[in-house]
């Protein structure tokens, strides 16, 4: 987890925060009210090596 959040913290900018964490039983999903990033290719393709591809997801809104 501490991964993620130094790479989000890489690419500072405009948007909302949220990592949802499965742990099998429940599901959460924790805002992150402090962090702003900026969506991109790259931050995408950084956070896809380590989670995997399927683990990220981007909404708008």
């Amino acid at each position: 987890m501490h991964d993620v959040i130094d790479i989000l913290r890489d690419y500072p900018g405009d948007d909302d925060v949220s990592i949802i964490v499965d742990n099998g039983t429940k599901v959460f999903k924790i805002k992150m009210p402090n962090m702003h990033i900026g969506i991109n290719g790259k931050l995408q393709s950084h956070l896809a090596e380590i989670l995997g591809e399927d683990k990220i997801d981007t909404e708008e809104g």
